[in-house]
């Protein structure tokens, strides 16, 4: 038979004696579940031994398997059955990235069993359903001494702590003796009486001891802030004291956690603020525990669950976030020395994690689901974005800082950032004006709460010195509230003298105008933007000027703003940009010309809209020039020949006409 056919498959190495223990095979059963990129396939042999196995004396071998990842295999406790057999399970899995492909095997290889039938012949399960699992060729074959086998969720998560009725674990909780009445050993019994009498399952049993730690133990923050050397990380002392750091809350919810018959391990490792400069030190520097919890093993961080340090003094805040936290979520700031801690289906590297951003609890419990990207640092030559997905129950709202690292100090960069949010996605832009570092703070959440909590931080590099700064426009607070997209222009300032295009888009709104309000002058100019479909509001060559830009919507004969823009002069021109003087007039939006001087012997396009005027005209002391009319839209090319009065365009008012607006002229060759 071909190699490509060969069993993979583990079991133990029994020292007992030369010659190994007779396992008389019962069954074996297979599970493969295919979970989208990560696929996981369970062996489990069962049947009874002929002698009773010490579990110190076993050895579990593990597999390589090629382009699968490890087969891992362990040997469950002895089971009591009706015959008084000493039954025993062993368990194998691999999970990784792999297509079942659903071989048959004919006569398996076992190593470490002699699997007997009643007549003591070697034998196999004839059942061919009963053999249906994957089969490649053996790699390399690694052995580990009893090494138990982490198994996080490969389905979708789901907290135990749903399970929990907290109400019964209050009850038992108070049932308990005062810490300093007892020593440890005694509590414990206390807890596994009250397990017993309170009928507490795995979960409400771990939760227990996790909240019990958070009600007798405080961190020692004063030694910890001013005589690290002194610092107690024993369990004894901590419990004794009631006062601690990790290393003592790990130890105790480890041996409280076994007494009550669940199995739990102390797990060391790093946390993501103990990374300087994208390194993780030398030694270990966290602690918290793995709990087996109905057959599935979680991540307990009991530190962080009960309090914080405020300088010198501690600070008790309980927060069951930290009880069996989604493993995936976990990685986020703790990276366990061995990799098996991280009960992840992929483990992540340390290159992983040092480079992964620094995201917040709140981030998962205010409902955003990923970041793009996922990243501590961003490189940028002028401009970056980040983008959120999130749940759609509640509209997200953002705050944003953006801080430039300069002389030592951190100097916030006012509007450097722009966000939009939609349904399920939300996308932030800023702006890096200078070369070097900067930090960025993103606060967020549902648009109904108070205040923002921190949802991660960057760092950002900037390769680029901009000779002309740019930052974002500000948005009021009925931008905000809107589903207003604002495509064009997505910067500022705005350049004086100079016909940009807007571009927008929003259902919140019937009309949009563009309101240019004079630099020198209280004289403000209201352009209104085409309406194109679906929302869509365009402006092609809108003409700036003046030191204020905004854009508005007209309600009920009131202008109110949504977005404001400030200003700069175009150094290429003379004369900086003003707006013709303006007189009271009826309604209209005027498109051209927008300047407040015309340069005489030139053609300009006048171009006017009115909805109430019959009869438009240019002006020029006594010569006028009537306007086509197309509907609204009064159009024409007007030649400029200076003459001593102002140039006007004036519209017909009963039988005389009515200046709108007012013009210099000039000679000076200033207009590009």
């Amino acid at each position: 038979m071909k190699l490509h056919f060969i069993l993979v498959l583990l079991i133990l190495l029994l020292t007992l004696s030369n010659s190994l223990p007779h396992f008389t095979f019962d069954g074996v059963e297979s599970f493969y579940e295919n979970l989208g990129e990560t696929n996981k396939l369970s062996l489990t042999i069962y049947g009874a031994l002929s002698e009773e196995i010490n579990s110190e004396k076993m050895h579990v071998q593990n597999y390589i398997m090629e382009d699968l990842g490890e087969f891992k295999c362990s040997l469950l406790n002895n089971e009591d059955t009706e015959n008084n057999k000493r039954t025993h399970k062993i368990v194998c899995y691999i999970f990784g990235s792999f297509e079942m492909n659903g071989y048959i095997l004919e006569e398996p290889k076992v190593e470490g069993f002699d699997f007997n039938d009643e007549n003591g012949e070697t034998t196999w399960p004839k059942q061919e359903e009963k053999k249906m699992f994957l089969i490649k060729e053996i790699g390399e074959r690694i052995e580990l001494d009893n090494e138990p086998i982490l198994l996080g969720n490969f389905n979708d998560y789901v907290n135990p702590l749903n399970r929990v009725r907290k109400d019964i674990v209050d009850r038992a909780l108070s049932s308990l003796p005062p810490r300093y009445t007892v020593n440890e050993e005694m509590m414990a019994d206390s807890m596994l009486n009250a397990r017993y009498s309170f009928s507490l399952t795995d979960a409400e049993s771990a939760y227990m001891v996790y909240k019990w730690l958070s009600q007798n133990i405080e961190y020692d923050c004063f030694t910890y802030e001013h005589d690290h050397d002194s610092i107690d990380y024993t369990e004894q002392g901590t419990y004794n004291k009631g006062k601690g750091v990790c290393a003592g809350y790990s130890k105790i919810f480890r041996t409280m956690c076994n007494r009550l018959g669940l199995e739990a391990y102390y797990v060391s490792g790093f946390t993501k603020s103990s990374i300087v400069k994208g390194q993780i030190p030398t030694k270990t520097n966290h602690a918290w525990n793995t709990v087996k919890i109905d057959g599935i093993f979680y991540l307990v961080e009991s530190t962080w669950g009960s309090g914080s340090c405020k300088g010198d003094k501690y600070e008790y805040d309980f927060d069951d976030f930290y009880f069996c936290t989604n493993p995936e979520i976990f990685i986020r700031k703790h990276l366990p020395a061995e990799q098996k801690y991280q009960l992840l289906p992929q483990p992540i590297t340390i290159s992983e994690f040092v480079n992964r951003g620094d995201i917040t609890n709140s981030f998962y419990q205010q409902g955003f689901e990923t970041i793009y990207p996922d990243l501590a640092s961003i490189k940028s030559t002028e401009i970056f974005s980040i983008i959120f997905t999130h749940d759609s129950q509640k509209r997200k709202k953002f705050l944003t800082h953006l801080y430039f690292f300069e002389s030592g100090s951190e100097v916030e960069q006012e509007n450097a950032c722009w966000y939009e949010t939609k349904e399920i996605s939300s996308n932030i832009t800023c702006y890096t004006n200078k070369q070097g570092k900067y930090k960025l703070k993103i606060y967020g959440g549902p648009i109904e709460l108070s205040s923002y909590p921190n949802l991660v931080e960057y760092e950002i590099y900037s390769t680029k010195y901009s000779l002309r700064p740019k930052s974002f426009p500000e948005a009021y607070k009925r931008f905000k509230n809107s589903d207003m997209q604002l495509f064009e222009p997505l910067y500022n300032p705005l350049i004086r003298g100079r016909s940009i295009k807007f571009e927008i888009k929003t259902t919140t709104f019937d009309n949009l105008y563009i309101t240019n309000k004079d630099k020198s002058k209280d004289n403000t100019h209201f352009r209104e933007l085409d309406k194109i479909g679906n929302g869509v509001f365009v402006g092609e060559d809108v003409y700036i000027f003046g030191k204020e830009v905004k854009i508005s919507t007209l309600i009920n004969e009131s202008y109110y703003h949504i977005v404001e823009y400030t200003t700069i002069r175009d150094s290429n021109q003379a004369l900086d940009a003003t707006f013709p003087e303006s007189f009271n007039a009826p309604k209209n939006t005027l498109y051209s010309p927008l300047i407040d001087t015309l340069q005489i012997g030139k053609n300009f396009q006048f171009k006017i809209k009115c909805e109430s005027c019959t009869e438009i005209a240019v002006r020029e002391g006594a010569k006028y020039t009537y306007l086509d009319k197309e509907g609204s839209i009064f159009s024409k090319i007007v030649k400029i020949n200076g003459s001593a009065d102002a140039i006007r365009i004036v519209n017909l008012v009963g039988d005389s006409y009515k200046t709108m607006y007012k013009y210099k002229s000039s000679n000076d060759l200033f207009l590009s």
